[in-house]
């Protein structure tokens, strides 16, 4: 380039004093010449400082001692994008399986949320670094637009520890587009049997200072099975203003209408009949299906959230903040069971949710006894009120009122990590967390079952050693050993005497591995083995009803391999 540029300059200069020497001769008058800039075509393009591109992202997740992966949406875009098991069905290390052919999906990472068939748990999900959970922990799938993602994080485990995720599972971040990355306009369409259609539609662009990014995205199916139709909307945007070249600001706005049928489970004999029922249509007098009729499970979802990134000589400083604003339509089955072990029902779940959450961290670097060294710290509170009424199952509509709660939800997850280059191959990674969680019910409707109000607090100091060894400039080796922790969420603390006696999760993690790439063959191997003290199990003492125990000691073991050859 510099052998271009110079061979350019003489050029110039050789050509400019021929006309000069010209001019002088023929007018012996002095001639003004025109500015050239020579420029390298090669200078890096502008970029967000909220929304790092995907190889800054992979530079950046590979410091991480343990398991860990970024999956790139241009790869899954290629083939259906209908369920979130064709986003995130490839990582290693994930088991994800959509319920009934529709978006809502049971997802488990190291055996995490093994006792929820609904909602999720033992994961943190974020988009854009921002969680998505709701206070409790507990979060749904479809609050997330995988045709707006740019691609997604994975961390496995107490590998998510930079995000102050304290949990077995460890934490997904769903990183959007933004105006530098995306195309100008883009169209997307999708369509398949029984009446599957997807169509999306997006827009993006630089103006000065400003950058944007919105799409918008409609789906829907009928469904293999009776009573399985489902329809999505979806709205995403976000807009980002460079207040100088080392601090940006960044807004977002996201909205989902996500309605679905649900055909429900059936056994082996009602399958071998026909597989296309619906488990009311196979069951019309079964005692747990009295007055049921249809189930559904409805959600409208607003979520506004903002995150301002500073950058100084050694030092990042990340800010946000969001709210969210959730209804929940959920007619499932009516355990009004005519006997005198059951006196309450589920029915109809009619739930309002309120969620608020503040994120700061910092990002430092320096060196430490003469060693190069990188710091991060940060804070996350989060707050959540939920009006939970139930009402008994006509038909998929609301009958009489059976219950109604007033449930509050908060959380503080303070932490650190530090990661020490001993040698330029050779890291020593040590982090720190303390985690405060808070589950408060009001029984706003007293019935036989008296008060069910409760208030349970439960806390946790989890620390995490690692080592990262670059064996070769593309080959990394790593092992880690780090601690878990796993409040109850509402969804396990359905009885007061469940909150009084139900304790978190706790656990303690060992892990090694190794990822890397060559010409033809990408690697990301990692074997774990965690220990649990009181893994939160669901249990059915009766058909059609599940609680949650603390089960003892247990074990979770496991291999997570991806391959990928050229």
């Amino acid at each position: 380039m510099q052998f271009k540029i110079h061979m350019l300059c003489a050029a110039v200069a050789a050509t400019f004093t021929h006309q000069v020497c010209a001019a002088e001769t023929n007018n012996n008058e002095a001639l003004v010449l025109p500015v050239v800039n020579v420029t390298d075509q090669y200078l890096p393009a502008p970029s967000s400082i909220t929304q790092p591109d995907i190889k800054k992202a992979v530079k950046e997740i590979n410091k991480t001692a343990g398991g860990v992966t970024v999956v790139d949406a241009e790869q899954y875009r290629e083939g259906r994008v209908s369920t979130f098991t064709d986003t995130l069905g490839l990582a290693p290390g994930v088991f994800i399986q959509s319920r009934f052919g529709t978006e809502e999906s049971r997802l488990s990472i190291r055996g995490s949320g093994l006792q929820r068939n609904f909602h999720g748990l033992g994961i943190k999900l974020m988009q854009d670094g921002i969680p998505v959970n709701q206070a409790d922990g507990s979060f749904d799938f479809p609050s997330i637009d995988p045709l707006s993602t740019q691609y997604v994080e994975v961390f496995r485990g107490a590998n998510a520890l930079q995000y102050g995720a304290s949990n077995l599972g460890g934490a997904i971040n769903f990183i959007s587009p933004t105006g530098y990355t995306a195309p100008k306009f883009e169209v997307r369409t999708e369509a398949g049997s029984f009446g599957y259609y997807k169509l999306g539609l997006s827009t993006a662009g630089v103006v000065d200072a400003l950058d944007y990014y919105v799409s918008a995205s409609s789906g829907g199916q009928n469904g293999f099975r009776h009573n399985a139709d489902q329809s999505a909307q979806r709205l995403n945007a976000n807009l980002g203003y460079k207040i100088n070249d080392n601090a940006e600001t960044r807004f977002y706005l996201g909205y989902v209408t996500n309605d679905s049928d649900l055909p429900g489970q059936l056994t082996k004999a009602e399958l071998q009949q026909n597989p296309r029922q619906s488990q009311y249509q196979a069951n019309p007098f079964d005692p747990a299906l009295q007055g049921t009729g249809q189930w559904k499970r409805n959600i409208d979802l607003w979520r506004i959230a903002n995150k301002t990134t500073f950058k100084f000589d050694n030092t990042t400083l990340e800010l946000g903040a969001y709210y969210a604003n959730k209804d929940l339509y959920h007619p499932i089955v009516d355990l009004f069971y005519y006997s005198p072990f059951i006196t309450s029902t589920v029915g109809v779940i009619d739930q309002h949710n309120d969620d608020y959450g503040l994120t700061a961290r910092l990002k430092h670097q320096n060196t430490l006894f003469g060693l190069k060294n990188e710091i991060i710290a940060g804070i996350s509170p989060t707050y959540g009120e939920t009006d939970d009424k139930r009402f008994r199952n006509i038909q998929g509509q609301r009958g009489a009122l059976t219950n109604h709660y007033a449930q509050t939800a908060s959380n503080i997850e303070m932490y650190t990590e530090d990661r020490l280059s001993l040698t330029s191959d050779l890291t020593l990674i040590a982090g720190l967390q303390y985690a405060r969680s808070k589950r408060e019910t009001k029984d706003l409707f007293i019935t036989s079952t008296g008060d069910e109000s409760y208030s349970q607090t439960y806390t946790q100091t989890n620390p995490k050693l690692g080592v990262l060894y670059q064996l070769q400039p593309k080959i990394q080796l790593f092992a880690n050993v780090s601690r878990s922790f796993a409040p109850p969420d509402f969804g396990d603390l359905t009885t007061p005497a469940m909150a009084k006696t139900l304790k978190a999760q706790k656990g303690t993690t060992y892990e090694i591995g190794s990822r890397g790439n060559s010409q033809y063959v990408d690697w990301d191997v990692a074997v774990y083995h965690a220990r649990l003290q009181n893994e939160l199990l669901g249990v059915s003492p009766t058909p059609g009803v599940t609680d949650t125990i603390n089960a003892g000691n247990t074990i979770h073991t496991g291999l997570e391999m991806g391959l990928r050859w050229a």
